[in-house]
């Protein structure tokens, strides 16, 4: 059966069915993020105290956030920078989210790398990390000090994924040469997101209902197994009790709001460049609801089974919970293969479970890509946007990306995915979404933002999601933020603390993205009406554009512009004659 054809509404084409785009949202939601950082975190900070700052944070701010950009996105049926025409002093709000996208592209596909490489190195009679044996596994050893044993112990998996996949250096200083399988890995997976975005909107919409859905029929399974180990229901009380003294650190509520925007994927441009497909009058408060809550139930979810398989993994070590493995972003790739090794035909349930991690990363990926891609696309409409020129234009940007992301391949790549991961998406991200509340709720205006919508939807929406916008999202902010940064650690992996000249690259990752906004501003600023004073080009910066207008009067603006230019050439023509 052939594809849908795509609508094409606003001179810009649409998801060809109702479901594509919530699939696509929440493909691009539901990441790494919940099978891979949200585990780490809530270990890291005492799993059940985790959880509550989570969904506080998730309510209050992930929700209303997420709206904003879908609703945004949708309205002006445009790129991640055209959308802020509505305010163009904000202007750089659209290229922090771009270069948030660029940032964490680099690295998101690496993780998919690592799914490669366990799917090909599965292809045997038996997963290699069930037991020990192997020329890396790390030597059991005993100490005997004040007549106390001393025994240091370590898994199969966690040798497997540290010493064999990695073979993890010392530190930056001992990067190391490329290790040639992951960088084929790396490339595979930079060649999948080229050949799902070629085709476009149509098909990627059809391939998010299967990067969507087939995880929990994976997660089910490991759940249900994981359940019947032994020591499996400690780490579910683990998971789910709190201990309310971590609740008094500010660091604990930091990590917890900072993952419910990487979770959403709030800033990084992936949830306006999607909703700007959307036919105008779709219903973005009700597919903002949906995937916000399908996302956090997906984390949520996922933590039993990570939890689960922590309490055996403690139970058969005999160490507490808290020492079972290191608190880092392997925690996916020590604690998911260590259960299935527990279930029967191992090699074709780490296959499938993979492939299960490699389809939630495409879907988030997949998103990243577009925004940067689009944004190009857009800004530059005539140098780009004619023949094969995007499709090229997108295979050059995977390349460059590709080159760029190399430095992960070697042995202390694990360090630079770490860094990058620990700045570009954190801090960033809060900053943003800070002047994103103001910009919306209080420049353009949360009136007119609110008419935006009704014109979108039918009926005008509670007050409870100005509120959020204009008062509660960016307080909460600020003190998440102040108290985030009072409480700072250097960034470590394992025994190894970072370097203070590359936690200073870190910061000046994450403030390349903030300060697009004031350094857009002033260019605004000085290239506005310099005729007029300082405060009148404020003003007006702060006003809709005259070519700000709904996507669906968009198309009838495009038509009468190319009626305006085929006139001007012909009249250039006649005047030539």
């Amino acid at each position: 059966m052939p594809p849908a054809e795509p609508v094409v509404e606003g001179g810009r084409e649409n998801w060809s069915g109702k479901l594509d785009f919530v699939m696509s949202a929440l493909s691009f939601a539901v990441g790494m993020g919940n099978l891979w950082r949200f585990p780490y975190l809530c270990y890291k900070n005492g799993g059940g105290a985790f959880l509550i700052p989570y969904v506080i944070s998730m309510i209050l701010c992930g929700y209303p956030l997420m709206f904003i950009e879908m609703a945004l996105g949708q309205y002006a049926g445009r790129s991640v920078v055209e959308v802020w025409k509505c305010c163009p002093l904000f202007e750089g709000i659209g290229w922090g989210m771009v270069s948030v996208s660029v940032f964490t592209g680099l690295y998101y596909n690496m993780i998919i790398a690592w799914c490669f490489f366990y799917v090909f190195s599965s292809f045997r009679s038996d997963v290699p990390w069930k037991d020990c044996g192997h020329w890396w596994n790390s030597e059991v050893w005993s100490t005997l000090v004040n007549t106390s044993l001393s025994i240091q112990r370590s898994s199969p998996s966690d040798d497997f994924f540290n010493n064999y996949m990695l073979d993890v250096s010392d530190g930056f200083h001992q990067m190391g040469g490329v290790k040639w399988e992951l960088a084929l890995c790396f490339l595979l997976c930079w060649v999948l997101v080229f050949l799902c975005l070629a085709k476009g909107i149509t098909v990627s919409g059809k391939v998010t209902y299967i990067t969507a859905l087939f995880p929990y029929v994976v997660l089910t399974i490991l759940l249900i197994r994981g359940l019947t180990l032994d020591g499996s229901l400690d780490g579910i009380i683990y998971y789910v009790k709190p201990d309310f003294q971590k609740l008094l650190s500010p660091m604990v509520w930091g990590d917890a709001a900072i993952q419910a925007f990487f979770s959403l994927s709030l800033c990084w441009g992936g949830l306006i460049t999607l909703s700007s497909y959307n036919k105008f009058n779709n219903n973005c408060l009700r597919d903002t609801i949906v995937v916000a809550t399908g996302d956090m139930l997906t984390s949520i979810f996922g933590g039993f089974v990570i939890f689960a398989i922590l309490g055996y993994m403690a139970n058969e070590l005999q160490l507490p919970m808290d020492e079972v493995v290191s608190k880092g972003p392997g925690l996916a790739f020590i604690v998911y293969p260590e259960a299935i090794t527990k279930l029967p035909i191992s090699p074709l349930w780490a296959i499938l479970f993979m492939l299960m991690l490699i389809n939630v990363g495409l879907g988030s990926q997949m998103g990243l890509v577009s925004c940067v891609h689009n944004t190009l696309v857009e800004m530059f409409h005539k140098q780009l946007s004619r023949g094969s020129r995007p499709i090229i234009s997108l295979g050059i940007i995977c390349a460059v990306f590709y080159i760029l992301g190399l430095s992960m391949c070697t042995r202390g790549g694990i360090y630079m995915l770490l860094l990058i991961d620990s700045y570009a998406a954190t801090y960033a991200l809060l900053m943003l979404d800070f002047v994103v509340c103001i910009a919306i709720g209080w420049v353009y205006g949360w009136e007119r933002f609110y008419k935006d919508i009704e014109q979108m939807i039918g009926y005008r929406i509670s007050r409870w999601w100005m509120i959020c916008w204009r008062f509660l999202d960016p307080a909460l902010i600020l003190v998440i933020l102040f108290f985030t940064l009072l409480d700072f650690k250097r960034s470590s992996y394992r025994d190894y603390i970072f370097p203070v000249h590359w936690e200073v690259m870190g910061w000046c990752i994450s403030l390349i993205s903030v300060f697009m906004v004031p350094i857009v501003a002033t260019w605004k600023v000085f290239r506005t009406h310099p005729e007029v004073s300082f405060r009148q080009r404020l003003t007006i910066l702060c006003r809709p554009d005259p070519s700000w207008c709904p996507a669906n009067e968009l198309q009838d603006k495009n038509e009468n512009e190319l009626q305006k230019e085929l006139r001007e050439r012909l009249n250039s023509h006649n005047s030539a004659v």
